[in-house]
């Protein structure tokens, strides 16, 4: 793997791929070279017309051809691979409506719109006002456990926008020499009750998940 240095905001437009870890890759059409620099241009299949500037030692060291998929993983660190190596090892993870979408969809179809902002403020932000949620997403795309557990892991406070009380978040306690307990997860729940948490199948399977701040 060799490190590139492209914002991950771009890498992560490419599709998302299931292998051994979660990474965003796209089929390479092109590869273009500029005689007056020391960069080449990957044109790339999906989304249509996005491209990546990498330097000409990224191409040469990896072999990197057209018909072979470029890879991105959560660092945004860029890796190679041969067309049929790719197939053979990931599946594409379908991406699910964004869920703001699906609520804005709920609310313009069943309320009318004196019942808009009340429904928004229970539904979404557990009866909180708009001003005061604590769930904020910085990802454009919906997060899934993967995500989660890098954030715990960095210490952040995560929720997931499917839970159906407002206001609950988990964190990681890292254990302490003054502690019988090892590192463990943590969840306030809705009752305001800091309890232990283990995540469940849906917990890790979703794809909504968001950090807390």
């Amino acid at each position: 793997m060799v490190n590139v240095t492209v914002s991950k905001k771009k890498l992560f437009q490419m599709p998302k791929f299931l292998g051994l870890k979660v990474v965003h890759a796209s089929q390479i059409i092109d590869v273009l070279s500029c005689p007056s620099s020391g960069l080449a241009r990957i044109m790339l299949l999906e989304p249509a017309g996005m491209y990546i500037d990498v330097e000409k030692e990224f191409i040469e060291l990896l072999s990197v051809k057209s018909g072979g998929w470029l890879i991105s993983d959560r660092a945004g660190s860029l890796s190679y691979c041969p067309s049929k190596r790719f197939h053979d090892g990931h599946s594409l993870v379908k991406q699910e409506p964004c869920w703001g979408e699906l609520a804005q969809y709920a609310i313009n179809h069943t309320l009318t719109s004196a019942e808009k902002m009340d429904s928004i403020c229970n539904s979404i932000f557990g009866g909180r006002s708009v001003g005061e949620t604590v769930a904020a997403e910085i990802d454009l795309e919906a997060a899934d456990f993967s995500d989660a557990l890098m954030w715990l892991k960095e210490g952040k406070k995560v929720s997931r926008k499917g839970w159906n009380a407002g206001g609950q978040y988990c964190w990681m306690v890292r254990a302490a020499d003054d502690s019988p307990y090892g590192d463990h997860f943590a969840l306030l729940n809705a009752q305001n009750v800091v309890v232990p948490w283990q995540p469940s199948v849906g917990d890790v399977l979703a794809c909504d998940w968001v950090v807390v701040v």
